[in-house]
């Protein structure tokens, strides 16, 4: 009878463990002083001023319980250009914060770290999925809005079917980003061969992870499996 309930514990654990394949968590490989935060988000979503904190895909579906539709609406539309979403543009809706960096394209990009050899952290985290990463860009490219996080902290930008944006900040102010500046970091990594998956020929969907900084200023954007 002992072994009978041991057996079915063991049973009931194992079906109520989340199976995870792709490697551990990013949150598990932060750097020590560095915390998982939330995003904030503040901007234009398909013509409604939007201020939430989260996922582009928690934003979305925050908006959409106040405006139905709003998504369809919005992934029926063209792409901001990057100049749109300017710090000083006249569609940005800003905030004039003090202790805050308003960043942008300006800022230029700096080295970007892909594979074993060039990335320490990249072997710990696992990989994302590639056209789940493309499918947060797609959104983020879409909105005349903000992507913010407060000073050492790392928050995901995007996240779906355990795959993840993440936007880490190094500096000891609060930095705020154009989204579709954002974006063009994760682009730059899943289209970047030396950042993808070596076992991807084993895959129906390709994968990668890695890390590409900002040129002049200390944040930075990394893609990686996470719980989502």
């Amino acid at each position: 009878m002992q072994l009978l309930t041991l057996m079915l514990s063991f049973l009931l654990l194992a079906l109520t463990t989340p199976m995870v394949s792709a490697g551990p968590f990013m949150s598990d490989h932060l750097h020590a002083g560095y915390k998982l935060g939330k995003m904030g988000f503040h901007g234009d979503v398909a013509g409604h001023e939007i201020s939430y904190n989260g996922t582009i895909e928690e934003i979305l579906a925050y908006a959409e319980t106040r405006y139905p539709g709003i998504t369809k609406s919005l992934a029926a539309r063209d792409d901001v250009p990057l100049d749109a979403t300017a710090i000083n543009s006249p569609n940005m809706i800003t905030r004039d914060t003090v202790g805050w960096y308003y960043g942008g394209p300006f800022d230029g990009k700096g080295h970007k770290y892909c594979g074993a050899n060039d990335c320490p952290l990249c072997k710990q985290w696992g990989y994302a999925i590639n056209h789940r990463i493309q499918d947060g860009i797609n959104y983020l490219n879409k909105v005349t809005a903000t992507c913010n996080t407060d000073a050492h902290t790392c928050v995901r930008i995007s996240c779906s079917w355990h795959s993840a944006i993440h936007l880490c900040n190094d500096m000891n102010e609060h930095v705020e980003l154009p989204c579709n500046w954002v974006s063009t970091f994760a682009g730059d990594i899943i289209s970047d061969a030396r950042c993808q998956d070596p076992l991807n020929d084993h895959w129906d969907h390709p994968q990668s992870n890695g890390q590409q900084w900002a040129g002049n200023k200390a944040y930075n954007v990394f893609i990686a499996w996470a719980s989502c």
